[in-house]
């Protein structure tokens, strides 16, 4: 796409040097071809500025919540509540008494979902949750419920618009 935008955008800018580079008189119509010209320079400069986002490492959003979950690892289950959830895990408040690896079963409201512990830290783990249709599903209707949040607070635009500057230039 980059590629496509980057010929779009020379050609127009071709287009006004060979248009108004020279001497030739200008017609009552020349401004507004310049306008749009413009305005088609701008389109294009943003969409080339898009074409450089960075690269996701997540392949799910995560959204913050604190929601009561049970954990089951072999025989013994706990109460965790969750500190974020996405389509493909769980992250949950305290320390994990089983190790990375280990097969668990988790009860969100009357959902079962099968997973693994993938991490722990000295204040909280998460869980994987095994990957299959019928538990994407399920998670989704979790995840998208309406009773978690975004973990953006605030857009603050002129960072985004020095962002976007800083990207277009390097």
């Amino acid at each position: 796409m980059l590629t496509v935008f980057a010929v779009l955008f020379l050609l127009t800018v071709a287009g006004v040097a060979i248009a108004f580079g020279g001497n030739a008189p200008l017609q009552d119509s020349s401004a507004v071809a310049l306008y749009w010209r413009w305005y088609n320079l701008v389109v294009l400069g943003t969409a080339i500025a898009i074409c450089f986002e960075k690269p996701r490492y997540r392949r799910n959003e995560r959204l913050r919540g604190a929601f009561p979950v049970t954990v089951t690892a072999g025989l013994q289950s706990r109460s965790y509540v969750t500190a974020d959830i996405s389509l493909s895990g769980v992250r949950l408040h305290c320390v994990a008494e089983a190790p990375v690896g280990t097969p668990v079963r988790i009860q969100i409201d009357e959902e079962t979902f099968y997973g693994r512990i993938a991490r722990r830290s000295k204040n909280d783990f998460a869980v994987a949750i095994e990957e299959s249709l019928q538990a994407r599903t399920a998670m989704m209707r979790h995840v998208y419920s309406g009773r978690f949040e975004s973990t953006v607070d605030r857009i603050r635009s002129a960072f985004v618009a020095r962002r976007l500057i800083a990207r277009i230039w390097h």
